[in-house]
């Protein structure tokens, strides 16, 4: 059984965001189930080259502003005319047996699908709320994209075979905007990279340091620099005896808004795990957006505890889980910080967050459902 994998963005080169962590993650799986061999990629970049050997086509976007705007006009997002064609012409070569749409906004491809193909669409949130918040929180240059991508959206949507979204919430968006309902469900799910030794190191060197460390990673995307700047405005200036850093792409963009006395903005890295290592919490003061935060399944992952609001945790079982904490207001976030500065070190690392990522957001745990689902069992 063939798999047609159509990213509309690149993910290969590098995992840098969670949106590019998801589509990697998804790309992986499926080769899991299916085998390498019978899983080809479709994938808008000019960075990743083609690499026929692996399955691996490339095609490019943009040129510049002027061409960008140009092809979202006419609806083709991330593509040019010519490669629309091109991109026509290698789905009819490979003439697979399932179309997976990693992203909604190239939706319209789909009009010119000939055959029998399942079409399964992926949605990492739905574009026209995302695009929808965007034009409301950034202004009119975002309505041309929340045209284009809401148009596109519908397109697969009407002609899809399945849906899949990443939470029931989701679902919700989904049904209140197309009236149609989710057919699986997919969380947010990571493999798993922690490495004990590292964090037992870690956490030697951090006992003879009285400041807590807390640490934000996120790059630099709206909701996370709208909700980071609203923590270190009010939240940082409220609490004494710790340190934060900030840490993601482009984040060093903004350092002169960010720092402060006890705020470090460490901005793009090439290796997370250290600042996660390093760290005794890790804060996720997200205030809005839509799918699921890719930042705290990875924070689980390193066993850290998390002080996040209701937005950053949606999508997340952790009923019960000591070490998750939610926290929506200025005052929650600083009780919780004081409370875990005052603890012990030894105790503020806490096993239940990493067993809660090992039981549920682990990435081999859905492999097999997908598996099932894809085939039909």
């Amino acid at each position: 059984m063939k798999l047609l994998f159509i990213a509309g963005h690149e993910f290969m080169e590098k995992q840098d965001n969670g949106g590019r962590q998801c589509s990697y993650r998804n790309y992986t799986v499926l080769q899991q189930i299916f085998g390498r061999e019978n899983v080809y990629l479709c994938m808008l970049s000019n960075v990743t080259q083609t690499d026929e050997s692996k399955n691996i086509r490339v095609f490019p976007t943009h040129r510049n502003k002027a061409e960008l705007v140009w092809n979202t006009i006419f609806f083709r997002n991330g593509y040019s005319r010519k490669s629309k064609k091109d991109i026509i012409q290698y789905i009819d070569r490979v003439k697979a047996d399932i179309i997976w749409f990693d992203l909604s906004i190239t939706g319209l491809l789909v009009r010119h699908i000939r055959g029998n193909s399942r079409i399964i669409v992926f949605q990492h949130d739905i574009e026209k709320k995302y695009m929808r918040n965007r034009v409301c929180k950034r202004g009119l240059p975002y309505l041309l994209p929340y045209l284009s991508y809401s148009y596109n959206e519908r397109c697969i949507l009407k002609r899809a075979n399945d849906v899949i979204c990443l939470n029931k919430r989701d679902g919700i968006e989904l049904q209140e905007c197309y009236d149609r309902t989710p057919d699986f469900y997919m969380p947010m799910t990571f493999g798993d990279r922690y490495d004990e030794k590292r964090d037992q190191e870690a956490k030697k060197n951090r006992q003879s340091e009285e400041q807590l460390r807390l640490l934000f990673v996120g790059s630099m995307f709206p909701p996370n620099y709208d909700g980071i700047l609203w923590f270190v405005r009010n939240v940082m200036t409220k609490v004494s005896g710790c340190i934060l850093r900030i840490v993601g792409k482009g984040m060093e963009t903004k350092s002169e808004e960010l720092t402060a006395g006890n705020v470090d903005v460490v901005g793009t890295v090439d290796d997370l795990s250290h600042y996660y290592y390093e760290a005794d919490v890790v804060v996720l003061p997200i205030l809005y957006g839509n799918g699921m935060k890719v930042k705290t399944a990875e924070a689980m992952m390193y066993g850290k505890p998390i002080l996040a609001t209701q937005e950053a945790l949606e999508g997340y079982d952790i009923f019960g889980t000591e070490g998750i904490r939610e926290c929506n207001s200025i005052e929650q976030f600083v009780s919780a910080i004081e409370e875990l500065r005052r603890i012990k070190k030894d105790d503020v690392i806490v096993s239940q967050t990493r067993e809660l990522f090992l039981n549920k957001y682990e990435t081999s745990h859905i492999v097999k459902c997908l598996g099932d689902f894809l085939r039909g069992d």
